[in-house]
């Protein structure tokens, strides 16, 4: 058996520990400071590569596990 799941990218808190909808096309915002309250437009991570790693307008796929 083999596990070839990469990093773990964790998001920061949600504002108001509220659950984010994303709709289809919309665009978001991804901040790698965790100090941000997270809104259905800006959220942070725990990923301080992701600047370097993804271009501005790229696919970044999201996953509620």
């Amino acid at each position: 058996m083999l596990d070839t799941q990469g990093p773990e990218i964790r998001t920061g808190k949600n504002k108001d520990g509220k659950p984010i909808e994303l709709k289809e096309g919309q665009i978001l915002e991804i901040s790698t400071d965790l100090d941000i309250e997270g809104t259905d437009t800006l959220i942070g991570c725990n990923y301080e590569s992701l600047p370097s790693s993804v271009e501005i307008g790229g696919t970044v796929f999201i996953q509620d596990a």
